[in-house]
């Protein structure tokens, strides 16, 4: 059966979603500020119901996996707490060769999507996941924090990002 996509949508999340996610902003598809509002979110929702599909049996790792490698050329491997430097990404911004939104927060946003996107559909959120989603979060933060140029935008995509943090904290806590 194939899966038409509009965006997300909270009839088509699980419950233990549903309950986590308090705000309206995470459910809201037009919020380029929201993990699924933007391109990137979109995209990442939309190939992890196309790909369920084929593999209904599969682990998520292996989605995430393929998904950034494909849209980021990303080796999760290198994907880690190492690029919460602050110097290093102040060094990267400031660089006006290197691509920060692109290679940031185009990346970071992919990730973010592909991570939760088992937890929305199937209210799972494997812990072979956590290690990425918690770095892409905390990376997004400290990138719109050093952006003070977008201002409001940065603020609140921040407050987004802690709101889903703290929403996620009884499954990182959970041993």
């Amino acid at each position: 059966m194939k899966t038409t996509y509009k965006g997300i949508q909270k009839s088509l999340a699980h419950p233990k979603a549903l309950a986590l996610f308090k705000g309206d902003f995470f459910w809201d598809s037009r919020d380029q500020l929201a993990p699924f509002g933007a391109m990137e979110g979109y995209q990442s929702l939309k190939a992890y119901l196309l790909w369920r599909e084929t593999a209904p049996k599969a682990a998520p790792l292996e989605f995430v996996t393929d998904w950034m490698s494909k849209k980021r050329k990303l080796n999760l491997a290198q994907y880690g707490p190492q690029l919460l430097n602050r110097k290093k990404l102040e060094t990267q911004i400031a660089d006006r060769r290197f691509r920060d939104e692109l290679e940031i927060l185009s990346t970071d946003s992919f990730l973010l999507a592909a991570c939760l996107a088992p937890l929305v559909l199937e209210g799972e959120l494997p812990r072979n996941l956590w290690p990425y989603l918690q770095t892409a979060i905390d990376r997004l933060m400290l990138w719109n924090e050093l952006q003070p140029e977008f201002g409001p935008e940065c603020s609140q995509q921040i407050m987004y990002l802690y709101q889903i943090k703290q929403e996620l904290q009884p499954i990182f806590s959970a041993q």
